[in-house]
């Protein structure tokens, strides 16, 4: 059993190797809610690494790019802004 934290709730889940992040009910069985917010952050903690940190599932929130307009629909990206911390 995994804890993380998001949207500021922490949220019970295991990792199943088949079905991937499942929330468990009180009673530690599957929950029939997954919400996307959720599966999100589960899947970002996966990708990165599946770090750990004060018992709870760490992980960061995709960076966003900086834009520079161009010319009509056409943008160049310039940079990243810092990562932000997942919660």
């Amino acid at each position: 059993m995994l804890k993380i934290s998001v949207g500021g709730r922490i949220i019970e889940f295991e990792m199943h190797p088949y079905c991937g992040p499942n929330i468990l009910n009180k009673r530690g069985e599957p929950s029939e809610k997954q919400p996307m917010d959720f599966l999100k952050a589960a899947s970002l903690w996966a990708q990165q690494g599946k770090r750990m940190e004060d018992g709870l599932c760490r992980w960061d929130h995709e960076p966003k790019p900086i834009k520079r307009h161009l010319w009509g629909n056409n943008w160049e990206i310039v940079g990243w802004e810092p990562v932000e911390r997942g919660s």
